[in-house]
């Protein structure tokens, strides 16, 4: 059997990887046959350290980069039971990190967002990967609903109140080309064509709704017209906004706070953590903290064999973030 025949199996029986590490994911986001996977076996056959990536062919070359509607990937690690003392779980990260890393394919480009609890990348340092530290916002949602509302701007408080007095509520539902067209116009405003297709997020919402992971929330006004929306992928102990977007006619964002605080407190019956995704731009920041969302870093993993497109990867960047 192959590593992907092997990993097929491992993900029909283990329930301990992150959602984003799953077949039935990749093959959504990748196609099936554009991904592979590393596998890392300890002494009795067990597979302890998995590293799945994107491949495809851009200008001739062979490139790996992140998928679409994928905020993060990169390298997992089954842990034994019986580490404890730090200086075993480093050496036992070395180990698995050099042996997957050694195995990876020779791409002429590589690019991957790490998941915020992989925090140790020295030893991919050591095997000529570069690093860029980036940012993703998480709130506590095993605080009372009391301290999540404090810990608020007091704008955004002042906004949820009056989106509440001017007859706005929020409500669930099924509806994924109403989410994408209020997403994209996030991208159409600044002349860009969104990351994603509808097509795209409608293959992986048909995927996620029979698994039951995944919540649509809408804020609609009295005329049941859809203003503002979140799209919420559900892990085990944690949930993720993919996206979201709001109706740039609206000439306030009561809506968005709004949909913001209802998914905080209806997502708190479900997960402990809300992770609301690793986005860069100040705008955006701005907003994550508004909601309480405290900070942390996680890594973004390259290694090329031409510094030339490492610039020019990130002045493309820099167009989507300004």
């Amino acid at each position: 059997m192959t590593n992907k025949q092997i990993y097929r199996v491992f993900c029909q029986t283990t329930k301990t990887l992150p959602i984003f590490f799953y077949d039935w994911w990749l093959d959504i986001v990748c196609g099936s046959k554009n991904w592979d996977v590393i596998l890392y076996f300890d002494k009795s056959g067990k597979i302890k350290g998995v590293w799945p990536f994107y491949q495809k062919k851009k200008f001739g070359f062979q490139v790996a980069n992140q998928p679409v509607l994928t905020p993060f990937l990169g390298i997992h690690i089954e842990y034994p039971a019986d580490i404890e003392k730090s200086v075993k779980r480093y050496s036992f990260q070395r180990k698995v990190i050099k042996h997957l890393s050694e195995q990876l394919p020779s791409f002429f480009y590589f690019r991957q967002n790490f998941l915020p609890e992989f925090e140790n990348w020295q030893p991919l340092f050591w095997q000529n990967f570069q690093q860029t530290t980036y940012y993703t916002h998480l709130i506590d949602l095993s605080i009372d609903e009391k301290n999540l509302l404090a810990n608020l701007s007091g704008k955004r408080r002042w906004e949820v109140k009056k989106a509440k007095e001017q007859g706005y509520r929020i409500i669930e539902s099924d509806d994924i080309k109403a989410l994408y067209n209020l997403s994209s116009q996030a991208f159409t405003r600044k002349g860009l064509s969104p990351p994603y297709s509808l097509e795209d997020l409608e293959r992986l919402d048909q995927e996620l709704s029979k698994r039951g992971l995944r919540k649509i929330y809408f804020c609609v006004n009295q005329q049941q017209k859809k203003l503002a929306g979140s799209y919420i992928v559900i892990d085990r102990h944690k949930a993720y906004y993919l996206l979201g977007g709001i109706d740039h006619n609206l000439d306030s964002t009561y809506p968005m706070s709004l949909v913001f605080w209802e998914k905080i407190c209806r997502l708190k019956k479900l997960v402990s953590t809300l992770d609301l995704e690793g986005s860069m731009p100040a705008e955006i920041e701005l907003i994550f903290t508004e909601f309480g969302g405290i900070k942390k870093d996680f890594h973004v993993i390259t290694r090329t064999k031409n510094y030339m497109i490492d610039l020019l990867y990130y002045l493309l960047k820099r167009k989507r973030l300004n």
